[in-house]
């Protein structure tokens, strides 16, 4: 029953399900458990947040942890042995890399936990901004090429896009154009855009490790308009634990079940991927590359 609890750490906008009966009294007796955060990327310091679980007669809580013991290790060398006296361990360190790194955190009253990611090589392309004529109007087209990889490594690639306008304004870009077969359909929404002739994608692209060395060119619409400087392109080298952890949660954020329909009798909520033993969170490292590109006139 531990991932039973994964899917409340963190999560603000959970669906629910309504039913039209007494769901009676639960069966799950989870003990109480360690919580660990943590997503290690090179271009950021490193920051651990501790949190335990707490059963209450209303359901289960998450209050800050404080005073767990750390060890935390770079390969084979130490980076942290001491007592966190807060419930954030920041430290001025900038993960490395292609480093390994593992965590064993100790609690009085609970289970000793641990974990273990690396920080994947980036993944790089060539990027650019077309004006394209659809039908009545101009739009604007993103051609990611010429892709470069890290060899035989387990990461997968997230290509995110955001807005950039005057005074530092940026916002992303929610609904993305996008038409091949490389690309997870987790986040695809249903049926065809008529205009653009693409499958519509929310917020992001997600292309799975094994498909990579298929990976030549993605060309898509992130929604530009003449207003914007820039469209930032980011591209996410996610490690098997970063990739698995965002996919689960996107996809419990957006399990909807309505009222009048007969399958939610088989609903199964989906189990977010934790890779804490003996304990619940993440600890997972990613790696990033960000284009700037202006936008034709």
């Amino acid at each position: 029953m531990k991932n039973s609890l994964l899917g409340m750490i963190f999560v603000c906008l959970l669906s629910s399900c309504a039913y039209d009966y007494d769901m009676g009294d639960s069966f799950i007796d989870e003990p109480n458990r360690l919580v660990v955060n943590s997503f290690l990327n090179p271009n950021h310091p490193m920051d651990i947040y501790f949190y335990t679980t707490l059963k209450m007669d209303s359901g289960y809580w998450f209050k800050a942890a404080n005073g767990v013991r750390v060890l935390l290790k770079e390969d084979e060398t130490i980076l942290y042995d001491a007592i966190c006296p807060d419930t954030l361990l920041h430290l001025d360190y900038y993960p490395v890399t292609g480093k390994n790194y593992t965590i064993e955190a100790v609690l009085t009253g609970y289970e000793t936990i641990t974990a273990a990611t690396s920080i994947p090589k980036t993944i790089s392309c060539e990027a650019k901004v077309e004006k394209v004529k659809q039908f009545y109007w101009n739009d604007y087209r993103v051609d990611l090429s010429a892709f470069q990889f890290p060899p035989a490594n387990e990461e997968s690639l997230w290509i995110t896009a955001y807005k950039v306008f005057k005074e530092d304004e940026i916002s992303q870009c929610h609904t993305i154009y996008v038409n091949n077969i490389l690309i997870d359909k987790v986040n695809q929404e249903v049926g065809l855009d008529e205009t653009l002739g693409s499958i519509t994608h929310n917020s992001f692209m997600r292309i799975k490790n094994k498909n990579l060395p298929k990976l030549d060119k993605i060309q898509f619409f992130p929604g530009i308009n003449y207003e914007q400087m820039q469209v930032q392109i980011k591209l996410i080298a996610a490690s098997k634990e970063y990739d698995q952890y965002n996919r689960s949660l996107y996809q419990q954020q957006n399990m909807i079940i309505y009222d009048d329909d007969i399958s939610s009798v088989f609903f199964q909520p989906v189990q977010v991927y934790s890779n804490i033993r003996n304990g619940l969170g993440i600890f997972a490292g990613w790696n990033e590359v960000n284009y700037f590109l202006d936008i034709p006139e």
